[in-house]
């Protein structure tokens, strides 16, 4: 351990004499987390770190004390953006001390530094704490780009009581939080910064909001007013050394938290509000200074902490804090704020109660945590935190997923066993916004009671607005996750599922908006062990096998009204001329003249009552994933109701009674669960714009050696008509697509089946711009 990190005195001060320095000690390699949670080392190369920020890509800045910005990526390895060293003071408590990302970083590389300054010297002159924006382009971050946005002077030469709290808010401005110095007398003078919470725009102007906009001055320069004028930057005050700042991303407006370190009795977390005052000097935490006693209502137009905490066992300063993200982690955290001790090296998981918020233990052996945030990756929130120790850890919770045993497939003539309309499978009004229809799946309609998963086709119709239908088997709770998506009000959408079924046989259906819902089952799996029949063998990449535009597979003509075509599937595209008793292809209507259905089926049987895809209108372009039997001389038949071209991309086929005996392509169907989410500030990826193509790896999330992913793709805020295409990683990007829209601003989902062969990772290809929501059904073993 360096001595730098030995020295460096984390922010206390103890009865008002000079700081208590700390041993910071190396945390253990995995901190002691809940059940099932776990606690991983991200990386070890942030010497003193001391705040983070996460921005797109998966990645996450630290800045380092020394005044070093360093960017780890989304597989942990690092690299130095910015080295700030010549330009930051590190007496006593000063340095880089905080980050905060611009909302619009992925497309203008903002980034917010709060650093003290060197230019006025580090001791002796009155440091300057500075708050400066930055422009990162690439991995880089130069120093010419730096904005000044605010100058807030030392009230004394201790270098002490900085703060260095920066977030941005819901609202768009910049929230700064400064100590008063150690010189409790400014905390409360409202024409100093010390000892406040700052809130400007984020080119450094006043929002109109602030209570001291009118009539106040600005104190940017020097730090202070005149003749006893109020400062225009101040939005709280009577703050000690409010050191770290959280913002609540589960409210639909600006909420911030503040962790304002105590002097000798309490530690405490407080809300933001404009103009309050938290009562120091006066007051620490829920109670007057420097006692436990004389606790409750302040009185005197001051605020009362959201809770407090006494300074026992080696908890003696409040650190880094994060709200968790609601749904992330279960209902036992939702709604919860995490607050961490640098001291004691603990994390308190703190939640809403009256009169003060309750606290319990999160997790030990962390070290001395300085800040906290939580981080959409793949799977979910992790929380991520810095320690002083020179590490990065992430502590992630997953649900354990069930899943089902793997199973062999059987494939079935389309069977409707769910119309709502029609009083199939159901009994009961058009389902409500929020309904949940419950749907019996095994026991009738050729699917036996020890089916483990099922293969059907999902039609939602005449919907009441934009909305999305959750498919999930009825021992679970509601997923994180949705089936198919409606754009508009009146529209018929389909899309096809490969879900597990408990031992219940019962499925559950959430509409979130009233609609009509149609289910029909083209087969399933039970559980096997080395079968010949049922197996599923991924094509290398996805395969065209019919376009009526171009007489690919069938004349060149587009269908007529009820025009059908019968389609050679065997011996084409990968998929071999014997042994096939189904295949699985993407089939899509291409410019539709007007609102119909289209039913596949295998040729030379009758057609059934059952739908495949729908087109919701004139000029639609849509896809869906069907699982079909193959029927007589290797074929399948496609039925247009209304005029329209077709496509159809092969993905792959099932294994007859012909084939060698094998476990290999026996299906394991799990937890419907999102993975993916573009539209997440700090998602593995951005949104995908024209011609983008995004690389994800899920080994992961798959059993070892899987050979083929289930996945449900969406497409959110589209652009302009386009298509999606999922492909294996090294593979040349396919005549295919897996996902179409006709327009802008449309949400299409669409099941697909993704070849892993290259270490598990699936490429993503966006013809237009578009929003990516990947939602976890199941693999394909190897």
């Amino acid at each position: 351990m360096s001595l730098l990190r030995r020295a460096w005195i984390a922010p206390i001060l103890i009865a008002g004499v000079l700081p208590v320095a700390l041993t910071v000690g190396t945390p253990a390699a995995s901190a002691a987390v809940p059940v099932g949670f776990t606690d991983t080392l991200v990386t070890a190369d942030v010497e003193q770190a001391t705040d983070l920020a996460a921005v797109s890509g998966g990645r996450v800045l630290v800045t380092l004390r020394k005044g070093v910005v360093t960017l780890v990526r989304a597989d942990g390895t690092t690299a130095v953006v910015v080295d700030l060293s010549t330009m930051v003071c590190t007496t006593v408590e000063q340095g880089l001390l905080g980050i905060a990302a611009d909302p619009a970083f992925a497309t203008n590389g903002y980034i917010y530094l709060y650093y003290s300054s060197s230019e006025a010297g580090c001791a002796g002159n009155g440091t300057i704490n500075r708050v400066s924006r930055f422009t990162m382009t690439g991995e880089t971050v130069s120093r010419a780009s730096e904005l000044p946005l605010l100058f807030m002077q030392e009230a004394a030469n201790t270098g002490n009581h900085d703060g260095g709290g920066v977030r941005v808010g819901k609202d768009g401005n910049l929230y700064v939080s400064v100590g008063e110095s150690a010189q409790p007398s400014r905390a409360p003078d409202l024409g100093v910064l010390n000892g406040k919470v700052l809130r400007i725009a984020l080119d450094g102007s006043i929002p109109a909001g602030n209570p001291n906009a009118s009539g106040g001055v600005r104190c940017n320069t020097n730090g202070g007013t005149i003749g006893g004028t109020k400062c225009a930057e101040v939005f709280a005050s009577g703050l000690r050394n409010p050191w770290r700042l959280a913002t609540d991303q589960n409210a639909a407006t600006t909420r911030v938290f503040i962790n304002d370190v105590g002097e000798a009795q309490a530690e405490e977390f407080d809300e933001l509000a404009a103009g309050a005052n938290f009562g120091w000097p006066a007051r620490e935490g829920l109670c007057e200074r420097a006692t436990r006693s004389n606790c409750g209502d302040p009185g005197g137009g001051l605020t009362n902490p959201l809770a407090d905490y006494t300074r026992e066992a080696g908890c003696v300063t409040i650190g880094g804090g994060a709200f968790v993200t609601n749904g992330a982690w279960g209902a036992t955290y939702d709604n919860g704020y995490l607050a961490a001790d640098v001291g004691c090296g603990r994390i308190f998981l703190f939640k809403p109660g009256s009169p003060t918020w309750s606290r319990s233990e999160f997790a030990t052996g962390v070290g001395g945590v300085s800040a906290m945030a939580m981080v959409d990756d793949i799977g979910g929130s992790s929380l991520y935190y810095t320690s002083l120790a020179g590490q990065l850890h992430k502590i992630s919770f997953e649900t354990p997923a069930v899943t089902s045993s793997a199973g062999a497939f059987t494939p079935l003539t389309p069977t409707r066993i769910l119309d709502t309309r029609n009083s199939i499978g159901y009994s009961g009004a058009k389902p409500a916004n929020g309904a949940v229809v419950s749907l019996q799946v095994t026991g009738a309609n050729g699917i036996p009671a020890d089916a483990v998963a099922v293969s059907v086709n999902l039609t939602g119709t005449e919907s009441g607005g934009p909305g999305f239908v959750t498919m999930y088997p009825d021992d679970e709770s509601q997923p994180l996750a949705s089936s198919l998506n409606f754009t508009t009000a009146n529209e018929t959408v389909a899309n096809a599922a490969l879900i597990r079924l408990p031992a219940s046989g019962r499925l559950n259906l959430f509409t979130q908006r009233s609609a009509h819902l149609v289910v029909d089952v083209t087969g399933y799996w039970k559980v096997s062990g080395a079968v010949q029949a049922g197996r599923f063998v991924p094509t290398t990449t996805p395969a065209r096998l019919l376009d009526t535009r171009e007489g690919n597979g069938a004349p060149k003509a587009s269908l007529g009204a009820f025009g059908s075509v019968d389609l050679q599937v065997t011996g084409r595209g990968g998929v071999p001329a014997t042994g096939v008793s189904a295949v699985a292809m993407v089939v899509t209507v291409a410019d539709s003249v007007r609102a119909g259905f289209i039913t596949v089926w295998p040729t030379g049987q009758p057609q059934p009552n059952a739908s495949s895809l729908n087109a919701i209108g004139p000029n639609d372009f849509r896809s869906n994933l069907v699982v079909v039997p193959v029927g007589a001389g290797g074929k399948v038949s496609l039925l247009a109701q209304s005029p329209t071209d077709l496509v159809a991309d092969v993905a792959g086929w099932f294994t007859d009674s012909t084939a060698p005996s094998s476990t290999t392509g026996l299906y394991v169907a799990s937890s419907p669960r999102r993975l993916l989410d573009t539209r997440a500030p700090q998602a593995l990826f951005s949104r995908l714009e024209a011609g983008d193509i995004a690389t994800v790896k899920y080994t992961a999330r798959v059993s070892a050696g899987a050979i083929a992913l289930v996945h449900n793709l969406t497409v959110d805020a589209t652009g302009p008509g386009g298509f999606l295409t999922a492909y294996p990683t090294g593979s040349s990007l396919p005549l295919a697509s897996n996902v179409n829209w006709s327009g802008a601003n449309q949400t299409r989902a669409s099941a697909t089946i993704s070849n892993l062969a290259n270490a598990g990772q699936v490429n993503y290809y966006a013809k237009t711009a578009t929003d990516l929501i990947v939602d976890l059904s199941g693999w394909f073993i190897g």
